[in-house]
């Protein structure tokens, strides 16, 4: 999730007593260009190890792994770089893929075929050759969209000089860093800019206020606290509030199943208007 604005309204005191809502506008993380949803899932990266140029798949699959960790995981290295000797099996069928996905214990896993290059095309000054690329992805979280897919992409390469095969292919390998992040783009977040509200209370009343200035920050974790602070009350209005804005904040963390929780005790407690729109995004999100 992305903070975008909080509009606090000044309110004249005879709302003290009831809940106020304070609208969030946040950009919020959707499906990559590709269709897939990587979000809150494992992930590796194959590459031939029979390749005849292992030092350019493995400069690709270091390169484009470093991309997707920077997105889904604040640039923890946490995706595994694997090489597999691919001429063993049929890896655009589901059942190889799934042995990947038992072998490397990722949710989703990527294949990296070896590159293919076209026939060198020299002039005065340069030599230029397309160079073809393939990716397969396979996401066993992906529900009804369990099956294997293919990523191509082609890229001009050129370097000064009349060279041959052997150069050409030094070439290559010293461009697989910049290809590989750039095979990364399709596979990185997008966002969309969504509307929600947080309930908040007289500032006179502990932790509302506090809770509500961190919402935004951005600062969840310690929105929770705040918040944590407002549940010992009889007021079941109240209490179902601070319910729902620990869902919130649950739900702007990517843990749905713990904001799904939360949101069903506020329910219980009392039906709140901001409930049922919250309630169907979690829907959607846990499939």
């Amino acid at each position: 999730m992305k903070k975008i604005n909080l509009l606090i309204l000044l309110l004249p005191a005879v709302f003290a007593c009831s809940p106020v809502i304070y609208p969030l506008s946040i950009e919020e993380r959707q499906p990559s260009k590709s269709g897939l949803d990587l979000a809150r899932k494992s992930m590796a990266v194959v590459y031939d190890d029979a390749a005849r140029d292992t030092a350019f798949s493995y400069a690709f699959a270091e390169s484009f792994a470093t991309a997707l960790e920077k997105d889904y995981f604040n640039g923890e290295r946490t995706i595994g770089i694997y090489s597999v000797d691919l001429g063993k099996g049929d890896y655009e069928s589901r059942d190889s893929m799934v042995s990947l996905v038992m072998q490397t214990d990722a949710d989703v896993v990527f294949v990296l075929k070896n590159p293919e290059t076209g026939a060198l095309v020299r002039t005065a000054d340069k030599t230029m050759a397309p160079v073809s690329i393939k990716m397969l992805a396979y996401d066993s979280m992906g529900g009804e969209k369990d099956k294997v897919r293919a990523f191509n992409g082609t890229v001009n390469l050129s370097e000064s000089g009349s060279l041959d095969e052997e150069a050409f292919r030094r070439v290559l390998t010293a461009n697989a860093k910049s290809l590989g992040n750039k095979a990364s783009s399709s596979f990185l977040s997008t966002w969309k800019e969504e509307n929600y509200g947080v309930y908040y209370f007289d500032s006179a009343v502990p932790g509302w206020y506090e809770g509500t200035a961190a919402a935004a920050n951005f600062e969840w974790k310690k929105a929770i606290e705040y918040w944590f602070k407002t549940l010992d009350t009889k007021n079941m209005e109240r209490r179902a509030c601070a319910e729902f804005n620990i869902a919130l904040a649950c739900y702007m963390m990517e843990d749905y199943p713990l904001a799904l929780k939360w949101l069903d005790r506020a329910d219980a407690d009392c039906q709140l208007s901001l409930s049922a729109a919250l309630r169907k995004k979690l829907q959607n999100k846990i499939k």
